[in-house]
């Protein structure tokens, strides 16, 4: 079977959808580039190594790596290691998206403009990264907040509105399966073939440092996002308005809430599976900003991208066999499988990648991360797509995010608090930061998948898109 041989992809909109996402991939790319050149910029401003040890005296990096001294300096205006300031920030980044997706989510099944708002937020998203290409070590502080706060919120902005316009597309769990996960193959494609080239060109070929190859990805970021999203908006339509907006501007903040306290009464099941999403969503969350860290302070992995950059190579392997097995097996059994490949990796790394000598062991679990990932997401959200409402796809969109994110300020918290804390001595702390990650995608698993029955699910969806959530009339 083709990767394009559902009956969907002949609609026009669905190469407009999978336009979005590869300017989302390579979008994704360039701001792990700018998070590394950051990092690296800070230890650099303290005198540090790219990895975060301590240069002392006359010291070669080399015998710096080997004496293995953390960096003793501290974020500005924290108090913390560099590390726990920037998994602070990170958190913080995380629960203002939280309390933003509710609103976001309820105004758009309000909007006349859902086109001109999708297509939107991913342009504020691509001009956004121009004022990334002026980091150095004196601004790198304002640059972190101008990353946390700007970059990552408008990319999280713009789900809601082309996840529904991905659901409108669809006609029936099967073909959803199908644009999702050919969808999350074309993004993740693209992320890989940003980061190689960007990596090989301005590392290999020009041999520039991490925050050079940064620059080099935030200006190749805008070359392909700008002519991709002109090709966007020659695809993409006005979807009709699902609801009609009444009173005031407020009025998508009480519909948010009167759905909550609806699904509440009515539709158990959905919430089980939203607060299994919590739990996986923390896992994935805190895995992709915890991954690069863990690799440059505890296996002195210089340049982390290209680890990033092995997990990326085999998303879209997940991606395909998500797509495939999920059509033949459900694609809540084929979530469950995924998830179990997660934890099993998860545990591997815990256990017995700990110090410089394990280097080789992250790249064979790199491929699990990345067979994981790649096909977690599209099968997680397939099975929503199947137990929600009809007719409220877009609000619905915006309680699902709202519960993928309620737990993703946890895991960096929790890393930023052991390093700082020295939990379980300086060696091990990084250790015990990443370890939470494996109980949330063992709840994960078990909320979403051993414990669901999405069959039922599927009964309760249709009972409970007879209800009405704002109100009489």
């Amino acid at each position: 079977m083709g990767l394009l041989s559902s009956p969907v992809f002949d609609k026009k909109e669905s190469r407009g959808y999978i336009a979005c996402m590869v300017v989302r991939g390579a979008g994704f790319s360039s701001s792990l580039f700018v998070q590394f050149s950051l990092i690296s910029l800070a230890y650099r401003s303290m005198r540090c190594t790219s990895t975060g040890k301590q240069l002392l005296g006359n010291q070669t990096v080399a015998e710096a790596e080997d004496a293995g001294i953390d960096c003793q300096g501290e974020f500005p205006g924290t108090g913390m290691p560099v590390i726990s300031g920037f998994a602070l920030l990170s958190s913080i980044s995380s629960v203002l998206t939280f309390l933003s997706f509710p609103l976001l989510g309820a105004f758009a099944d309000t909007t006349p403009q859902r086109k001109t708002f999708t297509i939107g937020t991913l342009l504020l998203y691509v001009v956004y990264s121009f004022p990334l290409i002026f980091i150095d070590e004196g601004n790198w502080p304002v640059y972190v907040f101008v990353s946390l706060f700007g970059m990552q919120i408008l990319r999280d902005f713009h789900n809601p509105c082309i996840a529904a316009y991905c659901t409108e597309i669809a006609e029936g769990e099967e073909q959803l399966v199908a644009l999702q996960s050919v969808g999350r193959f074309y993004e993740l494609v693209s992320g890989l073939v940003m980061l190689g080239a960007v990596g090989l060109v301005g590392g290999g070929g020009m041999g520039l440092d991490i925050k050079g190859i940064a620059v080099i990805g935030n200006i190749a970021f805008l070359g392909l996002g700008l002519p991709t999203l002109a090709f966007v908006s020659t695809r993409l339509q006005e979807r009709p308005v699902l609801r009609q907006r009444r009173g005031s501007i407020l009025d998508p903040l009480f519909q948010f809430f009167s759905t909550v306290k609806e699904l509440w009464r009515t539709n158990t099941a959905l919430l089980q599976y939203l607060c299994g999403v919590a739990c996986t969503d923390c896992s994935i969350s805190g895995l992709v900003f915890l991954l690069p860290i863990y690799a440059m302070q505890q296996l002195n992995i210089a340049n982390p991208a290209y680890l990033v950059g092995l997990v990326m190579l085999f998303c879209p392997l997940g991606a395909i066999i998500g797509k495939n097995l999920g059509s033949r097996t459900g694609a809540r059994h084929c979530y469950v499988a995924f998830l179990a490949l997660l934890v099993v990796s998860q545990v591997v790394g815990v256990a017995f990648v700990t110090k410089p000598e394990h280097v080789l062991r992250i790249y064979p679990l790199s491929v699990g991360f990345g067979v994981a990932l790649g096909g977690i997401m599209p099968m997680q959200k397939s099975v929503y797509m199947s137990v929600i409402p009809s007719g409220q796809e877009v609000e619905m969109q915006g309680i699902y995010l709202l519960f993928s994110q309620v737990l993703s300020f946890f895991p960096n918290l929790w890393f930023g608090y052991c390093v700082s804390a020295e939990v379980g001595g300086e060696s091990n702390s990084r250790r015990a930061g990443v370890g939470a990650l494996v109980a949330f995608s063992i709840a994960g698993m078990c909320l979403c998948g051993l414990f669901f029955d999405d069959e039922r699910g599927k009964v309760k969806a249709q009972e409970t898109a007879k209800l009405r959530f704002r109100g009489k009339g």
